[in-house]
């Protein structure tokens, strides 16, 4: 969650995305709101991130799964 979210400031610092703040302009979700313990247990890694774009001026998010093989 640090690591996406100090990338994700960097970009709202440089302009790249909208919104007035930085929690306008972006999230980062991981942990209980986004795995269940089961996933845990399988060692999967489940991160949400939103993000407000200049354009086409719409918020995206995207989910990012890692399993264990």
């Amino acid at each position: 969650r640090e690591s996406v979210g100090s990338f994700l400031d960097e970009l709202f610092q440089l302009g790249a995305l909208a919104g007035g703040t930085s929690s306008e302009s972006f999230f980062v979700r991981c942990g209980s709101e986004t795995m269940t313990q089961r996933d845990l247990d399988r060692g999967v890694l489940v991160v949400e991130v939103g993000v407000a774009l200049l354009r086409p001026a719409e918020f995206v998010v995207i989910e990012i799964r890692v399993e264990r093989q």
